[in-house]
């Protein structure tokens, strides 16, 4: 069948017998109207999914870019449209008569079946997928108390009770999800790679699978591949920064961003053009030993440093995968052997995760000593939500957004 609108139910999820009421059908159509919904208004909160260990950013930036392209072709009556058409498809299962419980039909059967789906452009199809995953999967997150710096997260089925599917029935929906919605982003971050032209960066970037069949790509390279593209296509990047002396918290610090004018820096900004609605959000902490500083010293410290060697040097310090691939080999050791004529160039790339992971290690980037900057999650999300630190301090030039790059 050509690309349509059964697809962005999970392909597992899709081959599970229809053994339940054609109202929780209609509940699931009517969660793909509420993700549209929550993507047209920019409610990005509401899909900022628990996927897997060190792969928020890949989706945070797979989101910005969505935005971002319907915002700038001002196509959001699609989205529209899809809404009217799910809308239609409810009215439709309405009429049809109840299912049986004793079925042997599939989920797929059933809505080809009945005609329950509208054909759709294949890249609008994979958003529209991407953004009810997410939201799914932003329902199921969870987050608990946690004792260090880090997020303390799990996946909750509970929140989807209301559907009317059975617990295995949820359990299939959500992990399928997760399969789907991490193959999802990593087909996104190496296409983005590709067209960058970027030959080492593709090299390394290899799609690894969990215990869980869950996508993963190496975390630092993925970083470069974004930091570089996010420059390059001038997207705000916002730290939010909360401040603690000795584990107890102190303040919280909006600092907004802007690539400069050559693409090869973020550099400091109290605004963010109105063109851009949307910006990668960037958040951590910062650990006094003593007493806080200034904001304003604060921000000259950072500006002591490149703000993308800060970041990468943060992607760096984490593991490069997480769950059963957190001892996975040196992924640069497997490059080296498996190429020849990129020998070199994958060995300075090495050379560089080597001296980020330093820097992180002696200036204060890691959860162990996060004196300058420790990053502990990264998302999409509204600049409206974000009032950014107007800090009247002196910094060098370099580092400072001309009024007219904004």
């Amino acid at each position: 069948m050509p690309p349509n609108l059964i697809s962005i139910f999970p392909h597992d999820f899709l081959h599970k017998l229809i053994n339940f009421p054609k109202e929780t059908l209609t509940n699931l159509f009517k969660l793909c109207q509420q993700s549209a919904q929550l993507f047209i208004n920019k409610e990005l909160y509401a899909l900022d999914p628990l996927v897997c260990e060190n792969a928020c950013h890949i989706r945070a930036f797979t989101l910005w870019h969505m935005v971002h392209k319907y915002q700038k072709n001002n196509n959001w009556h699609q989205w529209e449209v899809l809404i009217q058409t799910i809308e239609e498809l409810i009215e439709k299962i309405n009429t049809l008569p109840p299912i049986s419980e004793h079925t042997k039909q599939t989920i797929e059967d059933y809505l080809q079946e009945n005609h329950l789906y509208t054909e759709l452009d294949e890249a609008f199809l994979f958003d529209i997928k991407f953004v009810f995953l997410s939201h799914v999967l932003t329902l199921t997150k969870k987050q608990f108390p946690s004792t260090s710096f880090m997020l303390h997260e799990k996946t909750c089925l509970e929140a989807l009770n209301t559907l009317g599917l059975v617990h295995n029935k949820i359990k299939s929906l959500v992990s399928s999800a997760q399969k789907e919605l991490s193959a999802m982003s990593c087909h996104f971050i190496q296409k983005k790679s590709q067209l960058s032209s970027n030959t080492i960066l593709n090299q390394l970037l290899v799609t690894r699978y969990d215990d869980h069949k869950r996508s993963y790509l190496p975390q630092y390279a993925t970083a470069k591949v974004i930091l570089l593209s996010a420059l390059q296509d001038n997207t705000p990047v916002i730290i939010k920064l909360s401040r603690y002396v000795q584990h107890h918290y102190h303040d919280e610090l909006i600092l907004g961003f802007m690539p400069s004018f050559d693409k090869k820096e973020f550099c400091f900004t109290t605004q963010i053009n109105a063109q851009f609605e949307t910006a990668i959000i960037c958040e951590g902490v910062i650990d006094y030993s003593k007493t806080a500083e200034a904001p304003s010293t604060l921000l000259n410290r950072l500006s002591r440093y490149s703000l993308m060697q800060i970041l990468l040097a943060n992607f760096a310090a984490h593991p490069q995968f997480s769950g059963n691939l957190r001892h996975t080999p040196c992924i640069y050791k497997e490059a080296l052997q498996s190429t020849s004529d990129l020998k070199p160039h994958i060995a300075q790339e090495w050379e560089e995760f080597n001296q980020h992971a330093y820097f992180a290690k002696k200036e204060g980037c890691t959860l162990e000593n996060p004196s300058l900057l420790f990053l502990n999650h990264v998302f999409c999300d509204s600049v409206i939500n974000y009032q950014l630190h107007n800090l009247s301090i002196r910094i060098p030039e370099e580092m400072l957004l001309d009024e007219n790059e904004l």
